[in-house]
Formats: structure tokens, sequence, C-alpha cells
């Protein structure tokens, strides 16, 4: 049964103004009429009261404190108090100054009686209110919250507000089927007591701002009895194996992510090792999130609704798994979605699970979403790497789509065609087919795809990043393009074919973008091929690397066309050929990356042509590192001109020192890279963390000079200084990536908790350079400020806490 927590409170208090009389005189300074009274009441709308457990039955005090014009508690007597609710309503008198500006918070909660413990919050601040370490599945860890402001113009007559109360937490729960809990008694498992341990949470909370206060951490609810109360949802009844309050945000803040480790003990002080684990399970403050289903056993096998119930839920996420033997079939869970009119729809695939779609005969006839639905406006398919896997079944050429305009999503997942289509033995076909509006991010594909537009689908509009086509069969592409527009942002290629693009049956192949992607080996063709394409056509190949490809028709490893390239706008631009594979060098050590280093800078080898792959976390231990390329430097002239990817990996505790033999000319350039000089040159899909990098001219973390591309690569909690040597090096030009762009770009970086400072010219991401060489980069907690020693005439200027320090 619903029900209203309600407190009734008459706040009434005496407020001393600020004088340069004695506080004797203050206080004798005001009669009656210089004061007002004030009456709040608060309460908690019915719209959170979903259920017996979480309708604020346990609160029975609620602390209030006024606070003055400037945010400061007032401490007098009245104006900070601890009231008992009595049967939902609590009563608390003061008086005001009148023509003063105050707030007021309210902070309910349940305050344990003599014998019961300690209370699960501390209040002694109300602008930091601590979340103290607690057992799980305590429902007195419930509490409500709010904050009011009073205008002086309020003060000049009596007040009364009425301040609704709401939960500063998000409540999350955990709940087993019936079958759950049976076949697990069989088994000889009945659970008595749990605990879980989340991440990106918080342990404070501010009464006055409203907002959470401190960082987001890691918390772990100690064990404790499970509750007693049936889990409902939707009607339907479930068996409580957890619940807690969870400290996740301010009342702005949307949904975040957290990860849940959840501990189960029996009786007989059986356990479940190693703990079962729900990644990224969203949690929002005054919402509620529920994982239900089968969750003791075989968790391959559960099927877990989260839902959100507090208030209306902004997010649904279904989690679904099954054995590759016995997959999940998708389509019963997309009918319970559109069944719930649910808009934008998360389906998440975890780890080693498998989930089935079966498409069907013909063209259009397979959405995602029904094709006479018009309720999902978003259908997001989201595992958790490789090892989770989506599976196409069926007999038919029906795209995966969402019709109606609707958008499909795969992240972090690995997409099979096990389906069998009626042009199985055609020539070049791929018969797993997507059409409409698509994303897809981190994807692996283990079979061909091919994109296109269906029925009254607006045009085909694909987008593909960090992912991977892997063609096994010898005349199959990895991707065959029929329509509209497509975009491979760091995507790679293997197998056989790669990528082609075709006009056929009056389709309009409108734009392609290929950038940053790798090809190859490829055993049948160059990495892209063009087929028929009108004049109307935009094909860009650019910044992508093809390792082993063969040569097409017109002798080339990067495209082979049927349609003249002039009759279209085609264009490729700073790609890297490496005919051999053998040109590849890979680096999985420290002494490995200093090898190549010295190679560089003692031997001036550039790599021209050569691509090197760090292959695994490289961990420098704050040794002395001299920047990879120099000129001048120990009598040789060295760039750095191949390709460096670093796949995702981090090098960490980068130091950089000048010295006399190369640290003071003009020359010098301070990174992990010093100079980088080639049009074909580029540093990729590396992060570098902890680095202390010293300079004095072209300063940065990852490359100090850039004549190349810089893509896809992270800084973090690191520290740049660049200082005054000399005229020609006076501590100008540092950023977190590069210091300074004299040619090429930088695109997709992101910087995070990093300092730079410098003489002059200094950025959160690049030291100088031009606006449009710098593009979709990202600086968070990122400070620049100047060193104060540059002695030429434009010391401290373009100092910026912006993405690009001086615009050239």
């Amino acid at each position: 049964m619903k029900k209203n927590f309600f407190l009734s409170m008459c706040a009434a208090a005496s407020m001393l103004l600020a004088s340069s009389c004695s506080e004797d005189e203050i206080v004798s300074g005001f009669t009656d009429a210089d004061y007002v009274n004030a009456t709040f009441t608060l309460e908690t709308p019915e719209g959170i009261q979903t259920r017996a457990i979480g309708e604020g039955e346990n609160v029975n005090v609620v602390e209030c404190q006024v606070f003055d014009a400037l945010g400061e508690p007032l401490s007098e007597e009245g104006l900070r108090a601890t009231k008992e609710v009595k049967e939902g309503k609590a009563t608390f008198q003061a008086r005001l100054v009148k023509g003063q500006d105050y707030k007021v918070a309210f902070f309910a909660y349940y305050k344990p009686t003599s014998g019961e413990g300690e209370a699960a919050y501390d209040v002694t601040d109300m602008k930091n209110i601590k979340v103290k370490e607690a057992n799980s599945n305590v429902e007195s860890r419930d509490a409500f919250t709010a904050s009011v402001e009073v205008t002086a113009d309020e003060t000049l007559n009596a007040i009364t507000k009425t301040v609704n109360l709401y939960r500063p937490f998000a409540q999350l729960n955990l709940g087993s089927v019936s079958e759950d809990i049976k076949a697990a008694a069989a088994a000889g498992i009945t659970v008595t007591k749990s605990q879980i341990k989340v991440s990106n949470v918080y342990t404070a909370f501010n009464a006055y701002t409203d907002d959470v206060e401190g960082d987001a951490t890691e918390v772990t609810f100690a064990l404790n009895t499970i509750p007693e109360d049936k889990l409902v949802v939707d009607e339907e009844e479930y068996t409580y194996l957890a619940l807690n309050y969870l400290l996740v945000g301010s009342k702005d803040t949307e949904k975040s992510l957290t990860n849940v480790e959840f501990t189960w003990e029996t009786g007989d002080n059986k356990t479940n090792s190693p703990a079962t684990t729900f990644k990224d399970v969203p949690v929002q403050r005054n919402y509620r999130t529920n994982i239900i289903g089968y969750l003791l056993t075989n968790p391959a096998d559960f099927n877990i609704l989260i839902d959100a119930d507090f208030e209306t839920p902004d997010y649904n996420i279904f989690i679904v798994g099954g054995t590759k033997i016995n997959p999940t079939q998708l389509e019963d869970v997309m009918a319970e979605i559109v069944s719930k009119g649910i808009k934008d729809a998360v389906v998440t695939v975890p780890a080693g699970s498998y989930v089935s779609w079966q498409t069907l005969a013909s063209h259009g006839s397979s959405p995602l979403v029904g094709a006479d639905n018009e309720v999902i406006e978003t259908v997001t398919i989201k595992g958790e790497g490789e090892n989770s896997v989506f599976v196409a079944t069926g007999a038919g050429v029906g795209s995966i789509r969402a019709a109606n305009g609707g958008k499909v999503i795969f992240k972090d997942i690995t997409v099979v065609d096990e389906s069998v289509s009626y042009a199985e033995n055609s020539w070049e076909f791929t018969y797993l087919e997507f059409a409409g509006n698509l994303e897809f991010e981190n994807v692996v594909f283990k079979s061909g795809i091919q994109l296109q537009t269906e029925g009254s689908e607006n045009s085909l509009n694909a987008t593909f990043t960090n992912c991977t086509f892997i063609s096994e069969e010898s005349d199959v592409y990895g991707v065959w393009i029929a329509d509209g527009k497509t975009t491979f942002d760091n995507c790679k290629f293997k197998g056989t074919r790669g990528l082609k693009m075709n006009e056929a049956y009056g389709s309009n192949v409108k734009e392609v973008v290929v950038d940053a992607c790798e090809f190859g080996p490829l055993k049948k063709k160059p990495g892209v091929v063009i087929g028929t394409l009108d004049a109307s056509t935009v094909v860009t190949i650019k910044n992508s690397s093809f390792i082993g490809c063969q040569a097409g028709d017109q002798g080339k490893y990067i495209y082979e066309s049927d349609t003249d390239i002039e009759s279209f706008t085609f264009s490729e631009s700073n790609n890297n050929i490496v005919e051999d594979p053998a040109d590849i060098i890979t680096i999985a050590t420290k002494e490995e990356l200093i090898a190549f280093q010295k190679a560089v800078n003692e031997e001036g080898n550039s790599y021209s042509g050569k691509t090197i792959k760090l292959t695994a976390d490289i961990d420098l231990a704050n040794m002395d590192w001299e920047p990879i390329g120099q000129t001048g430097g120990n009598g040789v002239a060295a760039y750095f001109q191949g390709v460096f990817d670093g796949q995702n990996h981090t090098i960490s505790n980068l130091k950089i020192s000048p010295n006399a033999t190369y640290g003071q000319g003009a020359n010098y350039a301070a990174g992990l890279f010093g100079f980088v000089d080639a049009a074909g040159a580029v540093i990729k899909n590396l992060t570098i963390d902890k680095a202390t990098v010293s300079g004095h001219h072209w300063t940065a973390v990852i490359a100090g000079y850039l004549s190349g591309t810089i893509q896809n690569c992270n800084v973090t909690n690191s520290n740049v200084t660049c200082t005054h040597a000399n005229a020609n090096a006076c501590g100008d030009k540092a950023g977190t990536v590069t210091g300074y762009i004299n040619s090429g770009s930088v695109k997709n970086c992101t910087a995070s908790k990093c300092t730079v400072k410098a003489g002059r010219d200094a950025g959160q991401i690049v030291g100088a350079a031009k606006e449009t060489q710098v593009d979709s980069c990202t600086a968070t907690d990122v400070t620049v400020s100047a060193t104060g020693d540059c002695t030429d005439d434009d010391a401290g200027k373009d100092i910026r806490e912006e993405i690009i320090g001086r615009v050239l």
C-alpha cells in the first residue's frame, strides 16, 4: 500500500545582523516587530512510493539547518535542530529576521534508539553528510532531502512553504524468480546472507547544495541477512537477494553506470566464488534499479530486467544470456520491449553468453523493431567484449534494421552469421545485411556484412568505430556497401577481402569515409574495391595503413576501381602502404622500446614505410628517457617517419629531463617522440599515464614537434613543464598531446588530470596549431598556467585552458 511520508515543520529562529556593535547591543536592538514566523511543510511525493520497502516508514528524525545569505550555517538557538518525527510529522518553530536572505536545508533519516547501534549517517555538518560503512540489506538507510530558499522580500510577511523531499540515493535491488530459488535449493543452496561491492558511487552529501561531495569511489556493503520482503516489479514477485542505497549524483545528474559484484552465503557457509558480476548497470538518484531473474543458477543463462520505478524510467536495460547451443532468442526480448512501450531499449549480453536473431526470407521482412510499431526509437545490443556473441540465423535476406526511422546500435560484441541466403553461393556476396540508421562500436564481425536501404526506410547511415572485420570465405568481402553514407573510423579489415562499394538495382552510394583504418593482410584484393558508382558519390580514404594487401587491377595496394575515379569525388591522403608484413615490428618490453629509440636517435633509422606495434603495456619506471627523434642531438639528425600503433596499450611513468647533450638547443623537442616528421608518419591508439615531461621548446607527452598525424591517443595523470633556456628555446609551445603542429593533424585525442606550464603558447591538448589541424579532442581536469620565466616580448602570451593554446 502506498503511503505519504509527511513532515510539517514550522521554522522559527533568531538571526543576528552583522554590525560593528557588540553582541549585547545587537541582541537588545531587535524587537518582536523585526522578526517573522516561517512555516515549512515537507512531504515526499507519492510518485516515489512504489512498494512496501522504500516508503520511508523507518524515518524518525529530521535535521534542519538555516544558512545565511553567504551560505554559512547558523548555530543560534532554534536555527539548527533535530526534531522527532511522529506519525509522519514533525514541527520546528523559529523566527527569521525581516529583510534577510536565507536557505534552509532538511535531511530526514532513521536515527537508532538506545541500544540499536549507530545511525547510517553523520549529520554533524549538513554540507558534508557522511555515509558510514554499513551492512548490506538495511532498509533503514533510506533517507530524504531538500533545501529551500527564503528571499529578503519573503521575510517581510509570514512565510508558508511546501517543500518536496526526494531521495538523494539510487536504490539497487537484486531478486530471483521462484524457479531459480527452487533449483538452487535442490542443489543444496539456500541463501541467507548477501553483500555487494559497487563502483562509481559517493560517500558524502551536501544538503545545502543538494549535491554529492568528493570523488566517486568503490564501496563494499558488508555481508548481512537478506530482506524478508518480496521484491515486486510490474506486479510480479521475486525473492529478495539484496537491497542497498547508493549515493550516485546530484539531482540534475542523469544515469551513471556502476559495476556490481554480488556475493551470497548460505547458513552452512557455502558461497559463490568467484562472485557474480553485473557490469555497466545504470543507476540514478531517486530511481530504483532492479536486477531480476536467474541470479543463483547458471549465470550464463539468467534473464534479467533492469528498470527504474521511483519515477517514470528514462532507461531500460534487458540483460540476456544463453549458451552457444541454446542462445537467448532476441525476438522474445524485443516483444517484451514493445509490450512495455519502451522507446530506448538496451539489451546487454554478458561475457560468455549468446543471443540469436532470425533473419526472414525477403527484403524488409525482419526489422529489430516491428514494421507496424512506432514505439521504439533506439535499440542497443551491448556486450562485454568479444566473448559476448550475437548470432544471425534463418534462411533469408531480410536486413537487421529498426523500422520507422529507428536506430540500431551494436557495442562491445562479436557478430557471427549462421544464416543461409538464397544467394549463398553467389560470387562476392555478403549475406548478413543491415539497413537504416546504424551505429557500431568495438564490434568484431566474423562474417561478411552488406549495408543497404530497405523499403520506406531513410537512406542508409552507418558508422563503425574501432570495429574489426574478418572475411574467411575466399570470395566474400568484409563489408559490401550498396547505398547511403558509411563512415569507418579506426577499424581493421583482415582475411581474404576488405571493403567494397557498388551501386545496383537503383541504389545510390552517397558517401564512404575511411579514416585511420588498417587493412590486411588480405589474400585476394587491395584494401578497398570500387565497383559501379555515379558522379554524386564521395569517397575518402585517409590516415590508414595497408599492410600485406594485394595489388589490384590498377596495381595499387590501397584500392582498385571499375569506375573512373575522375568521374566521382575521390580522395586518398596520408595513407601508409606496407607491401610486406615483414615490415611490421612489434614491441612488447621496456628493453625493446629502448632499442627502438636508439635505432632512431643513434643510427638515424626513420622507420619510413614500417609499422611499429605495441603488443603489451610498458612501465618505463621513471628512467631518464631521451625523446625518439632529435635534430642536432648526439650529432645525428633523426626523425620518426613511420607508423607507431599502440594498439590501445599504455606506456606509464615516462620521465624526460633536458640535459646538456640535446636538451637546450632550438631544435630540441620533448615527448615520448621528439620529432615526428613525414606526411605518412602516424602515432595512434596509445595511452600514456603518469608522465613527467620537462623541456624548453616544443614540449608534450606524446610528441614535441609534429609533421604527421596523432590520433586516438590519451594522456592521463601527467605533468608538462616548458621553461626558458635561451632565446631560441624560451619555454614555448607546450601541450599534453603535442607542443606544435607544423603540418598534419591531431584527432580523437583526450587528456585528463594533467597540468601544463609554459612561458608562452600552451594549451590543454596542443601548444600551437591551426584550428583546422585539431579535431574531436577533449580535455578533462587539465590546467594550463604560465611559468613566468620567458624573457621575450611575448612572455605569458597564449597561455589558455583551451584545446589549442596559440591558434596560428
